[in-house]
């Protein structure tokens, strides 16, 4: 079976949450369909697009705050006259990229270059004809082929170069290439992880976990409607990022790897996904919660409490006294109190043969053993806890 027909889109479960809260208009925006698996950036959208090259006939993206593309920026550098006749006249002929069909009209085969126009039989054919382009169109033996069938790499959408290779002609010079370095993986892992040839206005969904995909869709929704910009390239190294590595999760990349603002982003559609119908009623029974949940900011963690009695007792305590706390550190007022009671578990489980997982067996000793604990701590340069109001279990 194909690997592309192996990844189809079928969205179940978590994913299948995710994708039934994304509005149908976003899709529409974004010219998604489960088939293509392909993100298209509107260029005119203030959010996810773009602006292009002030130049005419540019075509490229403009980064400079004078409107201008990188080359374009160069070539005004050293360019006299006024900026308005610069722009106006028309960029000068360079190398494109990106690959069509064969000139050859119903021909399914990609052209080999972009300037002969001409899938591979195709070129044969009229240099053996000896005939110029147009002359070879309109020539009656000239009759349009079949296709070679797709790239087998997950994440391309190009047609194969030819009968023999199962890939297009860039993943076939690619795989050639890594053969000769000694870096091939396989075929299986090649077509698996390899990235797709990039267009400047797309990000490429094809070969990821459908679970990635729906929080991706998601979390881009969810970075929209809050007002942060988020262009294609920011996006495309976390979406290669995910490939490379075949998670079934985002939650199971490692950011270490991607620049900081990349990082930002990966956090950003981690946490729209995990706030995906979060309530307080589901959130207080986790041992990190997810403060948002409650009205604050920041998150509030419990792993430090190692008794589970205690920790639910401290979950309850301050459940209950969360919302009676104002202003902007409430919640580090609530955290400061829970690595208190994470200092007395941690005394109750050096200092008891139980560990402290029996409250029933509790004495006065024992806090009499937190006490000396704590002025320890403190002799040493640690810190007590704060005092306050909290108490588990009144």
């Amino acid at each position: 079976m194909s690997i592309h027909a192996a990844s189809a889109r079928v969205f179940v479960g978590r994913a299948e949450e995710l994708m039934a809260a994304v509005d149908p208009e976003f899709l529409d925006l974004l010219g998604w369909s489960p088939d293509r698996s392909v993100l298209t950036f509107p260029i005119g959208h203030p959010l996810l697009g773009m602006p292009l090259c002030r130049v005419v006939e540019c075509g490229c993206v403009a980064y400079s705050t004078s409107g201008l593309c990188r080359n374009c920026e160069k070539r005004w550098k050293s360019a006299d006259g006024a900026f308005e006749v610069f722009v106006a006249a028309p960029r000068p002929v360079r190398r494109r990229n990106g690959v069509e069909d064969c000139a050859v009209g119903g021909c399914s085969r990609p052209w080999v270059t972009r300037t002969r126009q001409l899938c591979s039989a195709h070129q044969y054919q009229r240099v053996k004809m000896n005939l110029d382009l147009p002359e070879f169109l309109r020539h009656p033996a000239v009759y349009p082929l079949p296709s070679f069938g797709t790239c087998e790499v997950a994440a391309c959408d190009r047609q194969r170069s030819g009968k023999v290779s199962a890939y297009c002609l860039q993943h076939t010079q690619r795989r050639t290439r890594m053969i000769k370095e000694g870096t091939f993986p396989g075929d299986e892992a090649f077509r698996r992880a390899m990235r797709a040839v990039s267009k400047f206005v797309d990000v490429n969904l094809r070969g990821l976990a459908p679970l990635v995909v729906a929080e991706v869709i998601y979390g881009l929704q969810e970075r929209i409607r809050g007002g942060t910009k988020t262009p294609p390239w920011h996006l495309r190294p976390v979406c290669e990022l995910a490939r490379t590595r075949q998670v079934s999760t985002l939650d199971e990349l490692d950011p270490a790897s991607l620049c900081r603002r990349r990082q930002a982003l990966l956090n950003a559609l981690t946490t729209a996904s995990r706030r995906l119908g979060m309530t307080p009623e589901s959130e207080r029974h986790k041992d990190v919660w997810d403060a948002a949940a409650f009205g604050r900011s920041g998150s509030l963690n419990f792993t430090g409490v190692r008794q589970p009695w205690l920790r639910e007792a401290v979950k309850a305590a301050v459940c209950d006294e969360l919302p009676r706390r104002r202003g902007v550190q409430a919640r580090g007022q609530m955290q400061t109190h829970i690595n208190a009671f994470v200092k007395l578990s941690d005394s109750l489980h050096l200092q008891r043969d139980d560990r402290g997982t029996h409250p029933a067996l509790l004495e006065r000793q024992d806090i009499v053993n937190f006490s000396n604990r704590l002025a320890f701590l403190a002799e040493q340069g640690g810190s007590a806890p704060t005092r306050g109001s909290l108490s588990p279990g009144r």
